[in-house]
């Protein structure tokens, strides 16, 4: 899909958004994934989080574009569906989820001017959901080392943790978003948001929007995250990680040694679960 000043470009073998150049730069290190994971909170280890959710872990890393197969393993590509529509391009691509038959599907729906709206679906095969994250993680170019919103701040807001939070356009760097816990761990979020934008040195890169989101931008995966004990630990960095969702769980229970997170903060529920935002070049 082509404008006056962008390029986007998908893919059905490799199942999802491939390319997004805007005014001639590259905003994109990877392909736009559905996520359902974060990297776990010591309260999180407290109450066993990482057992008891883990095939959404395996959701986030694994989920697949090709339609499974039984008796073999060359499973074919499902063709995104591409419809043309008066002022702008949709392209919809189904997920399957491993472990499970549930599935999502994620549709772009691209504008003349380069905005996208992307509207995420997903459908429990239980008709019950019960996940720790729901949203998508993009992977940018580490010179998009700024974040700017406006929403919740000037710190890390999370579902249960919103007193004391201020509605503000608020700005940093994405490497000071990291928290100084003794231990990497989930961190970061910007709850509330209404619109951010993560840029290079210039103010080019990538703005989101949408209503009430959550936006996280770090160095790091939460694999990554999950992955180090220590600081030091961490890799180089190589990448700026976005992650755009709905909303998350809560990151604390009544105590750190056991007590899951409240049931009012769980996301939990039944029927489809859907949300929306547009990313746009800037």
């Amino acid at each position: 899909v082509q404008g006056e000043n962008f390029e986007v470009l998908f893919s059905q073998n490799f199942g999802g958004m491939v390319s997004y150049q805007y005014a001639g730069k590259e905003l994109l290190k990877g392909i736009p994934r559905p996520n359902f994971w974060r990297a776990p909170t010591d309260n999180d280890i407290g109450s066993n989080m990482p057992f008891r959710y883990s095939r959404w872990k395996a959701a986030s890393l694994y989920a697949t574009t090709r339609i499974p197969q039984k008796n073999t393993t060359y499973w074919p590509a499902a063709r995104p569906v591409v419809k043309e529509e008066d002022s702008y391009v949709s392209i919809t691509y189904r997920y399957f989820l491993p472990e499970c038959d549930d599935s999502l599907t994620l549709e772009y729906q691209v504008f003349g001017d380069g905005s996208i709206i992307v509207n995420s679906e997903y459908n429990s095969s239980t008709g019950n959901y019960d996940l720790p994250e729901f949203g998508a993680l993009f992977k940018l170019k580490p010179e998009y080392e700024n974040i700017s919103w406006y929403g919740a701040g000037p710190l890390e807001t999370y579902r249960d943790r919103l007193p004391g939070a201020k509605i503000d356009l608020y700005s940093g760097k994405v490497k000071e978003q990291m928290a100084k816990y003794l231990s990497p761990q989930e961190c970061g979020n910007k709850a509330l948001v209404r619109f951010a934008k993560i840029t290079d040195l210039k103010g080019r890169g990538l703005m989101v929007a949408g209503n009430n989101l959550n936006i996280s931008a770090l160095p790091y995966t939460p694999g990554e995250l999950e992955e180090a004990r220590h600081d030091f630990e961490l890799p180089p960095v190589t990448k700026t990680v976005l992650r755009v969702s709905l909303t998350q769980i809560g990151i604390g229970g009544d105590d750190s040694w056991g007590a899951p997170t409240l049931d009012e903060y769980l996301l939990k529920g039944d029927g489809t679960l859907k949300f929306s935002y547009v990313i746009k070049g800037i």
